[in-house]
């Protein structure tokens, strides 16, 4: 399974600083009850 944005559904990476996932497509960051999991 893997944490995707949910707007664009690309993959999302853990930021280690904020504690949330970023989307280099969006340049936006997420909580983790905001990404969408797919396979």
């Amino acid at each position: 399974m893997h944490k995707r944005c949910p707007r664009c559904k690309a993959k999302v990476k853990l930021s280690k600083l904020t504690g949330k996932y970023y989307c280099w497509e969006c340049d936006i960051y997420y909580t983790t009850n905001e990404v969408i999991f797919y396979n």
